[in-house]
């Protein structure tokens, strides 16, 4: 099985929309998700009904931020479970013979909710019975190699979520490609950060 996970930063332009779209063909994933949509709900019905898959759900954004949806093929056997603004949970019925839940995540932006979801989130996984695994931009990171610049210790955010994969036994996957896959964008003369946000995606057995 294939997932493509992309944070596209908005789908309401065309050379986003264009770049989603030959990554999906490149890729060819069975399950696609996507946060930070920026779309509201009649603009999502039709993007991701002209995208090559048989199922989509989409969590629409609030005003100008968020946005998440997961696409999926009818070879995959999948059900919604519990979406919300930063997580859709689903559960697969036909991976290696067994259930399989998915969280397609987004970790929030802003700090202080940032610290609420990782304090939250583990007790809600702690309910889930069947084997699962993770994916999307998680906005923290679980060590200081993760980052260039900025204050190089982990804050209590980041310890949390550092915690969070200890008390799973979560395993990260890997990752091919840029060591860093977010830049703040500023000039040497500024403040420069760099980090690795997107990529993990750990999962439980």
């Amino acid at each position: 099985m294939l997932i493509f996970s992309w944070n596209c930063q908005g789908l309401g332009n065309i050379s986003t929309v264009r770049n989603l779209k030959a990554f999906l063909r490149a890729c060819n994933p069975q399950i696609a998700f996507l946060s930070e949509t920026l779309l509201n709900e009649v603009k999502s019905v039709k993007l991701f009904s002209s995208l090559n898959f048989d199922n989509y759900y989409c969590v629409p954004a609030i005003g100008r931020s968020g946005g998440l949806a997961i696409l999926w093929n009818d070879s995959i056997r999948m059900e919604i479970v519990c979406p919300d603004k930063n997580v859709i949970h689903c559960r697969i019925n036909n991976f290696l013979e067994q259930e399989w839940d998915l969280f397609g995540v987004y970790g929030p932006p802003n700090h202080q909710k940032r610290n609420t979801f990782w304090q939250n989130f583990p007790q809600y996984t702690s309910q889930v019975q069947n084997p699962w695994f993770m994916v999307g931009d998680l906005n923290t990171i679980s060590s200081i190699s993760d980052k260039h610049g900025g204050w190089q210790s982990l804050n209590p955010v980041n310890q949390g979520f550092k915690d969070f994969i200890q008390d799973k036994s979560l395993i990260d996957m890997g990752y091919i490609g840029p060591a860093f896959t977010w830049s703040n964008c500023a000039t040497m003369n500024d403040l420069s950060l760099r980090g690795s946000i997107e990529h993990y995606a750990p999962l439980n057995v």
